[in-house]
């Protein structure tokens, strides 16, 4: 099975969200900065995507939470 590095971006984000709630993004922040001081551009690159991307997942489920909690009032 082929996966475009979109893909794998997200499912890292997702999973990272999963294990590490909120504090998702600023732990992938870190592993790119790991990475960073490493010399491994690519894995910054890379890494700082899924922070954005982790951000984007808690976002979209803070939106969700609070228009079930507005339906639910309504």
């Amino acid at each position: 099975m082929d996966i475009s590095l979109d893909e794998a971006i997200h499912m890292h984000a997702r999973a990272l969200k999963g294990r590490a709630g909120g504090n998702s993004p600023m732990l992938a922040r870190l592993r790119a900065g790991d990475l960073r001081d490493k010399g491994d551009l690519e894995g910054f690159r890379i890494w700082t995507r899924v922070g954005e991307q982790a951000e984007l997942l808690l976002a979209a489920q803070s939106r969700a939470e609070r228009e079930a909690l507005e339906k639910d009032r309504g």
